[in-house]
């Protein structure tokens, strides 16, 4: 797909449905003093998923010194809100050399990169992302050569997001919990939709935009979505929608599904997905008599009441699980004791509980 001449489309309709010309635009930034930036037009407009309340996202790129902790302006415009956010080209060449450096990585390495990204970094992954669709308010896409690692290094995340998705279904089904194990499905199912359009190089990482741009992606015209896993994936989002189908049914679905996305991706350097181990993840000793503990920082999560059981070694061991040993095991994912994750062990669950319990 020619995603320059589709991104530079969308924004100019967008900007021609909202009656902004592009010199307006290079205006407002300029009255905020960046008159020798870049100026990028991102986010949903570029994507041709923008509603009639969306924002005007623009990214400058200056050569001047900007903060990394500058906020974006908020601007309201002719009834209009924009939001301006201006980045340094310095650090902007920085954090793409290391973007593409991780896209390199082994996939449980890459995958802790992608997770502490932003605390190590000069710019987020979200601003990232954004950069790589921008279009530019004079002509041109200057940031989407990134578009090949920004696209392996997203469907990397989003599988491992199914791969912890689909061990909590398996977990809530064996525990007897249908309704727990029907929303685990449909995360999972919409991580299969997102790791589908990523591979695509359609990557929005906001959840909110996968089902719009799944049904975008189907409708013909822009080819991106692999056949059959297409066909796999809207069968299960059918199911899941329908309240009478049987859990079981979702399930085999979502393992088919899982197993294609794997061999699919292992055409790349991921081949550590085919026999993915979940990862245990070390605790400090928690006080094993009560049901929750709190914290100086006001948090409190659910407390262990017994010894973690011995844990499967892999995916398949969770189908066979008798009913206690699988709720134990859902209570320790859901308390943090226990990891499904396939990130590099000393990157799972690494914030502090109260970070997590805000979440």
């Amino acid at each position: 797909m020619d995603y320059p001449a589709f991104l530079t489309a969308n924004a100019l309709e967008f900007l021609n449905s909202r009656g902004l010309p592009q010199e307006e635009l290079s205006r407002l930034a300029h009255k905020q003093g960046f008159e020798d930036a870049l100026l990028l037009l991102t986010s949903s407009p570029v994507h041709g998923i923008a509603t009639a309340t969306s924002d005007i996202d623009l990214i400058c790129i200056s050569t001047q010194a900007v903060s990394r902790a500058q906020m974006a302006t908020q601007i309201h415009h002719q009834g209009q809100h924009v939001e301006l956010l201006p980045f340094c080209a310095a650090d902007v060449e920085t954090s793409f050399a290391a973007w593409s450096a991780l896209a390199r990585c082994d996939l449980p390495d890459l995958l802790a990169g992608y997770q502490r990204w932003d605390a190590t970094n000069p710019v987020r992954r979200k601003y990232l992302e954004r950069l790589v669709y921008g279009v530019e308010l004079r002509g041109g896409t200057p940031f989407v050569s990134h578009l090949g690692s920004t696209a392996h290094i997203v469907a990397a995340a989003d599988f491992d997001t199914l791969q912890q998705a689909h061990a909590c279904a398996w977990l809530a089904a064996r525990a007897g919990e249908t309704h727990a194990a029907r929303g685990y499905l449909l995360n999972a199912c919409l991580s299969a939709m997102s790791v589908l359009l990523s591979l695509g190089g359609w990557v929005v990482s906001n959840k909110k935009w996968t089902l719009r741009r799944w049904t975008l992606a189907q409708g013909g015209g822009m080819d991106i979505l692999d056949a059959a896993l297409q066909r796999t994936a809207s069968r299960l989002w059918a199911a899941l929608t329908e309240p009478a189908t049987h859990t079981s049914r979702s399930l085999d679905l979502l393992d088919q599904l899982r197993a294609d996305l794997a061999r699919l991706l292992t055409q790349g350097p991921s081949a550590a997905l085919h026999h993915p181990a979940p990862t245990e993840h070390l605790h400090s000793p928690m006080d094993a008599r009560s049901a929750f503990i709190h914290g100086d920082a006001a948090w409190s999560r659910m407390e262990s009441s017994a010894a973690l059981p011995e844990t499967p070694a892999d995916l398949d061991g969770l189908r066979s699980l008798p009913p206690d040993h699988a709720q134990r095991l859902l209570r320790a994912v859901r308390c943090g004791e226990w990891a499904c994750s396939l990130r590099a062990p000393d990157a799972v669950n690494t914030k502090e509980p109260a970070d997590a319990a805000a979440q």
